[in-house]
């Protein structure tokens, strides 16, 4: 698996959602997880073989989900380790490790899921209630350009 390039903090991934009227997702996770989550198989390997094991894959470890998430108009992304200077991140969000929030422009959550919810079976019927729920969104705040593509397959499935 190639390494996710994730934006950065959750404050600049919410600032440049909120900017460029995208949306956006946080995967909040443990601190020894942090350090491998979306980073590609050469990472995995490396802490295997530092630690003699490795945390359980996430969602952005399995094949497919960055493209699932892209689809859908997703193209920025934070991961937001369990540390003392995100837990206002966690509080606000009312989350745990391990869960992955799609959220709004402007940080209204849309969609959630956590651990074994965030199969990929799961993760893709996630991603047609948060493309419903961000079709909504759009409507209530007047934003109807943020992406065509994922109203477009929104349609279809309800046809």
């Amino acid at each position: 698996m190639p390494a996710v390039n994730w934006t950065g903090t959750a404050e600049q991934a919410q600032e440049i959602a909120n900017t460029e009227n995208k949306p956006f997702a946080l995967f909040f996770t443990d601190r020894q997880t942090a350090e491998v989550a979306g980073e590609g198989s050469e990472t995995w390997k490396t802490y295997r073989n530092k630690h003699g094991r490795s945390p359980e894959p996430t969602p952005f470890d399995q094949a497919g989900t960055v493209d699932d998430l892209t689809e859908a108009g997703i193209t920025i992304y934070a991961k937001v380790p369990s540390i003392p200077a995100n837990n206002r991140h966690f509080e606000r969000y009312n989350v745990k490790p391990g869960t992955l929030l799609l959220l709004a422009p402007n940080g209204e959550k849309l969609a959630s899921c956590s651990g074994s919810e965030c199969s990929p079976q799961k993760l893709a019927k996630l991603m047609g209630k948060f493309e419903d729920r961000l079709a909504a969104w759009e409507r209530k705040n007047g934003n109807g350009a943020i992406d065509v593509k994922h109203k477009q397959r929104s349609e279809d499935r309800a046809r």
